[in-house]
């Protein structure tokens, strides 16, 4: 099987007697196979919190775009709310790679409020 499958990225073997044999004449046979894919090529975007990965069916591809520079904006609209929407599309972030799905991943953290009466002196 690996020397019909390795290095591809799809594979179809046939299930018949011809390449397996049949040493059992007249009886149910079944395949079991057991297969590793292996990670597709990526094109990262890495940003200081946040990053868009674009699996890329080819060779590696390089993508550049203006998305790290949109981020501090994206950042003021949604810092200090306790709820925020972010528009994750082609007019805001620009196709650097057309044809090639995509997702933009956001990690944030909330934090509770904190209220004191105390006041604070420098």
């Amino acid at each position: 099987m690996s020397d019909r499958c390795d290095g591809m990225s799809s594979c179809t073997v046939p299930v018949t007697n011809s390449v397996f044999s049949d040493p059992c004449r007249g009886t149910y046979k079944y395949l079991d196979v057991s297969f590793t894919c292996l990670p597709a090529s990526k094109c990262d975007y890495i940003f200081t919190t946040s990053f868009s990965n674009v699996t890329v069916p080819t060779d590696p591809l390089w993508c550049y775009t203006k998305w790290f520079f949109l981020f501090d904006t994206q950042k003021e609209v949604c810092n200090g709310k306790s709820s925020c929407e972010l528009d994750a599309s082609n007019a805001v972030f620009s196709d650097p790679c057309p044809g090639v799905s995509k997702y933009l991943e956001v990690t944030y953290s909330c934090n509770d409020l904190i209220t004191s009466s105390e006041e604070i002196t420098p």
